[in-house]
């Protein structure tokens, strides 16, 4: 029978087991025979060494999603990380104070006022607290602003209204009686809002990380039990479920770099399969640990 000398300084580290898992006899004897545990340690280590590459690579590629990639615009003098079309939106806003669920704009400024995207010069935004425009039906975009209130176009093509005190408490606080919106103000709140989604999505990542962490433990469990069945057969020697149980978990190294090669080069869809893909490669290597343990 199989057992553990604790007192044995053991032959490999975790780091090496990266590159040995993929064809050393003598690292999985020496996993077998004098390491501890159920390897769900080395598991979640090579993981996050071998996923942190992905983590980065993903938050550039959300990055150059959005425009942003260092790329600083002024914004009516002031400096901003933001993509260009949101900053040519921010620079067209005008002067607004909204007191009181009031707005109101200097008189210099000609209403309605509209605010266009830099696509097709679509409108996206009317501003007029005259009362000519009253919905966003009204001009084509997707909101305008009146005296009082806030229409929005929702995706269905329904118009929803909101209160304009509400709409300053949301942007400037609860406690704001008078909030003042100019160009670095909407500039800022859309540099918070891009780095949220950046931040947002990165979390998305690492969350399908330690989902793809926790398939990988289940996967080695299942292995583990046709393993102890046929242990005797491909070994010639009995192993406790414990020492199977670590040698599934570090037979899944392959498997793990392949996974986190593929969500490095968003590859996913190369397999039409692939959690079949990975339980073979899986199955296999724990076949070659067993074999490399054989009396």
């Amino acid at each position: 029978m199989v057992t553990s000398d604790k007192n044995k300084i053991t032959t490999y580290n975790y780091l090496q087991g990266i590159v040995f898992a993929l064809y050393s006899k003598a690292f999985y004897r020496d996993v077998c025979l004098n390491w501890r545990g159920i390897g769900a340690l080395y598991v979640i280590v090579i993981s996050s060494i071998l996923f942190i590459p992905g983590v980065v690579s993903f938050n550039y590629w959300v990055k150059d999603l959005l425009g942003l990639k260092d790329n600083i615009v002024e914004v009516s003098g002031g400096r901003y990380q933001l993509p260009e079309r949101l900053a040519e939106i921010a620079n067209q806003i005008p002067d607004m104070v909204i007191e009181k669920g009031r707005l109101s704009l200097s008189e210099d400024i000609q209403q309605p006022y509209i605010i266009y995207s830099n696509i097709k010069e679509k409108p996206i935004l009317a501003i007029d607290t005259t009362g000519k425009i009253t919905s966003p039906s009204d001009v084509g975009a997707y909101a305008v602003l009146t005296e009082r209130t806030l229409a929005a176009k929702k995706r269905n093509g329904e118009i929803e209204y909101y209160n304009l005190k509400l709409v300053a408490e949301l942007l400037g606080g609860a406690s704001e009686e008078k909030l003042a919106i100019d160009k670095d103000f909407i500039a800022g709140i859309l540099e918070q809002s891009v780095n949220k989604i950046s931040v947002v999505s990165a979390s998305y990542y690492i969350t399908g990380t330690f989902m793809s962490l926790a398939n990988n433990g289940l996967r080695a469990l299942l292995l583990s039990v046709p393993a102890l069945l046929m242990c005797g057969f491909i070994t010639g020697r009995e192993i406790p479920f414990s020492v199977l149980l670590r040698l599934s978990m570090v037979s899944s190294t392959p498997v793990i770099i392949l996974n986190a090669l593929s969500s490095y080069f968003f590859m996913q869809k190369i397999f039409s399969q692939p959690e079949l893909v990975y339980f073979t490669v899986h199955a296999w290597f724990l076949y070659f640990a067993m074999k490399s343990v054989k009396k």
